[in-house]
């Protein structure tokens, strides 16, 4: 469905129907299913091991939308997608997979913040510091030696 096929019949009034399950994506100029249809999904079966498997999806589903430079979003889509995972499953099946990924996101904002031609404001650095407690919050109950890693590398970055 092209964009200009969205805006007219049956397109127009089938997107409207399903805009509460629907997040635009800007970046690959479509559309995808908004992470939240998975979290709940996961919940009513969070007893369950099927509970845990699309837990993981949500957590890969993707946010939509891009942070550039701003750290702190970087670690906030982080928060919001592998933390609630490792939250909620702090032993899951995805468990090593899940630290791996956040180990790839720590890396990505040394990275970015290297990159940033002008230091950041206190603002800026009062908003990592919330967003990395946040995740360290998030990841209290996991028993793994990744972990300590990863908070490592996280108070190593410069912003």
């Amino acid at each position: 469905i092209t964009s200009e096929q969205e805006k007219v019949s049956p397109y127009k009034e089938w997107f409207a129907a399903q805009a509460p399950i629907l997040l635009r994506n800007e970046m690959m100029a479509g559309w995808m299913l908004n992470s939240a249809v998975f979290w709940k999904l996961s919940s009513e079966y969070a007893e369950a091991p099927l509970g845990d498997k699309v837990a993981w999806v949500a957590a890969n589903s993707g946010l939509g939308g891009e942070c550039e430079l701003d750290l702190s979003c970087h670690l906030a889509r982080v928060n919001r997608t592998l933390g609630k995972y490792l939250e909620i499953y702090p032993n899951g099946a995805q468990l090593e997979s899940a630290l791996i990924q956040c180990m790839d996101e720590v890396k990505n904002l040394q990275v970015l913040s290297k990159e940033q031609s002008a230091p950041a404001s206190a603002q800026d650095k009062a908003a990592f510091a919330k967003e990395i407690a946040l995740l360290k919050q998030s990841l209290s109950k996991v028993e793994h030696p990744q972990k300590e890693r990863l908070f490592s590398q996280l108070e190593k970055i410069v912003y």
